[in-house]
């Protein structure tokens, strides 16, 4: 997928299939530690994700996609794939 000026490959998938798959101009997932927001060219990471909701920004918009119960979320090559359990 070819991503717009200022934007982030995202795809947000469960054990039931795909939920999300867009770019964005940032995403929020919930860790132990807090929330991160991830933006375009983030450093890569690997992490676990905690309990809580993520959200997706969209042209200024921020629209919550899922509550998830844990998951885990990888950053590379302005590309974000969330796996969680719902």
């Amino acid at each position: 997928m070819e991503e717009a000026k200022g934007k982030i490959g995202v795809k947000i998938l469960s054990e039931s299939g795909k939920l999300y798959d867009e770019p964005a101009s940032c995403v929020f997932v919930p860790t132990s530690r807090g929330e991160i927001a991830i933006l375009p060219y983030h450093t890569p990471m690997i992490s676990k994700l905690a309990k809580g909701a993520i959200f997706i920004v969209e042209s200024h918009h921020r629209k919550k996609i899922v509550d998830i119960d844990k998951g885990l979320v990888r950053v590379d090559d302005n590309q974000v794939v969330v796996l969680v359990n719902l």
